[in-house]
């Protein structure tokens, strides 16, 4: 039997709405992937071709304000970050995961590829209700 996929806990206080879209902070991302958030947008910078807006953008300065005023984040000219924030829509997560090479990347790439292929299954078998046979695989990267 397949082992669920393991991405350390996503939970709904990783999840932001910005510009009327759920995304989610580069190091979040980088964290849920096992990997550093340099890694990540070296990642992305390298298959710029592959992202759009729709899936990953750079914060606005206006954007990154109100977040610092809603999130602890390091105050500026005190250490930390020194780039603008990336965040990642769901779609987004889904195409970094199909670059990076990581376990839990993989992982992810598979659990995408397996659920598809099993709505594209029942869908021709001309199913109109979609199950999902081992929910507790996808509720496991939902933690």
């Amino acid at each position: 039997m397949r082992q669920p996929l393991t991405i350390s806990g996503i939970g709904a206080a990783d999840v932001l709405i910005v510009r009327g879209e759920r995304v989610m902070l580069d190091p979040r991302v980088a964290e849920a992937f096992g990997t550093e958030t340099r890694q990540v947008n070296q990642a992305v910078a390298r298959n710029q071709d592959k992202f759009t807006e729709a899936q990953c953008f750079v914060l606005s300065g206006e954007e990154f304000d109100h977040l610092r005023s809603q999130v602890a984040t390091t105050k500026t000219g005190r250490g930390g970050r020194r780039t603008a924030r990336r965040v990642f829509t769901v779609k987004g997560g889904a195409r970094l995961a199909t670059i990076l090479n990581t376990p839990a990347a993989l992982a992810a790439t598979d659990l995408i590829i397996d659920t598809f292929l099993l709505v594209q299954e029942q869908l021709a078998k001309g199913e109109r209700a979609i199950s999902v046979p081992e929910p507790d695989r996808i509720q496991s990267t939902m933690k």
